[in-house]
């Protein structure tokens, strides 16, 4: 089944129109993903692609829902040539500058910046050099022949969207959960032989209520807290691995249960083909993934090696980094200090052994408010996934 998929990559180089040709000529009959409504064939998700309403505007926006909707708006815009935009349907739009395309297949994914303010990351095309990572990703993962494929993360982040796309590729019906009981519902149906989660939908797994054992975990978008690597390992065995990357560098390194057995929480060593430089403790990353095109790109983390494995220790910017999501910590401080009954707010982070960070707020007050109404505040002002863990007051 991937010789099919690579070579139609063959026939039409590294795009979404080349495998929505492999979907149609060497799976239309077979179930390709397994969302809310129930199974979708190849066919049936090309045919609603083709199918779909032609774009109102330059760009078309499409809330990245965790569902087939997704993928039929990211294929009917390849197959139409028309730059498309997954965002966050919970969150703000992202900015769409003047140098966005209007012509022209181009995939576009909100990412949080550091201001606080969404905007989108992109790039046109691949080169053949993405065959190489994918490739190690399909054996490692053990991706294909059938075997069911658990995505979790979002489809509105290239983590998520990507898995997405390489279970079409490789032959592994997708599994997209809509919630809890559903996805308890999926792995009692399917038995997924591979899952995708950030950490903590990798915590929620490791609590589910079936004796399911997965060939292979893999956990990226966050940090992976060694406790939780640990758990998971007790849990299911040697069968995690941790991904690192981001939407604007691309997929960049994995560590494998070998890694993770010797430094839990690690993010082991370059894919093939990627290439990772430390430059003084900063991380910079050449992926054929990256949206930013060829050449290094800044990640903003700072990092280090040990045992010749990688470890991510922080952000290099005030930003956290929660359950796989960007949050400014200075976004967060001045949203507190905008509040009336608040005289002063300091935002740092803490270690959290499910989520990798978590906000922590010091302030000082001018009168009677409590902290619930602080953090709707914070969230109202900066984003729902701007959660407050703890608020400390000060004299």
């Amino acid at each position: 089944m991937i010789i099919g998929g690579l070579a139609a990559l063959w026939r039409h180089g590294v795009t979404l129109t080349a495998l929505a040709d492999f979907l149609e000529r060497h799976r239309g009959d077979q179930v390709v993903l397994v969302d809310r409504d129930g199974p979708l064939t190849g066919r049936a998700l090309i045919r609603a692609a083709r199918e779909a309403p032609p774009p109102t505007s330059p760009v078309a926006v499409s809330d990245g829902h965790h569902d087939r909707r997704s993928l039929v708006a990211v294929f009917a815009a390849a197959l139409r040539e028309h730059p498309v935009l997954l965002t966050d349907p919970y969150g703000p739009r992202p900015v769409l500058d003047e140098e966005t395309p209007s012509t022209g297949f181009r995939l576009m994914l909100g990412t949080s910046g550091t201001s606080g303010a969404p905007r989108h990351s992109a790039r046109p095309s691949y080169g053949i050099g993405i065959l190489r990572p994918v490739r190690q990703l399909f054996r490692a993962l053990d991706l294909g022949g059938g075997r069911p494929l658990l995505v979790q993360p979002a489809l509105h982040h290239g983590y998520g969207l990507g898995f997405a796309l390489a279970g079409l590729l490789a032959g592994s019906p997708v599994l997209l959960p809509a919630d809890a009981d559903h996805l308890q519902q999926l792995i009692i149906d399917h038995d997924p032989r591979t899952s995708v989660s950030a950490p903590p939908q990798l915590d929620r797994l490791t609590e589910i209520g079936t004796d399911w054992t997965p060939d292979s975990m893999v956990t990226g978008s966050g940090p992976l807290h060694p406790e939780l690597c640990r758990r998971a390992t007790a849990r299911f065995g040697q069968v995690l691995h941790n991904l690192y990357g981001s939407t604007e560098a691309g997929f960049a390194a994995m560590a494998t249960p070998q890694h993770l057995a010797r430094r839990p929480g690690c993010v082991g060593r370059e894919l093939h083909g990627v290439g990772i430089q430390l430059r003084d403790g900063e991380v910079w990353v050449d992926s054929p993934f990256g949206t930013a095109g060829s050449g290094y790109v800044d990640t903003g983390d700072l990092g280090h090696l040990e045992d010749g494995l990688l470890i991510i220790a922080r952000r290099r910017d005030p930003t956290a980094v929660v359950g796989g999501q960007n949050i400014s910590l200075i976004a967060v401080r001045d949203a507190l200090a905008a509040h009336p009954l608040v005289a002063s707010a300091e935002v740092t982070t803490a270690a959290d052994e499910v989520f990798g960070e978590q906000l922590v707020a010091t302030i000082r007050v001018l009168g009677e408010v409590n902290d619930q109404d602080l953090a709707e505040h914070v969230r109202t002002v900066v984003g729902y996934r701007a959660r407050l863990a703890s608020i400390t007051r000060r004299s």
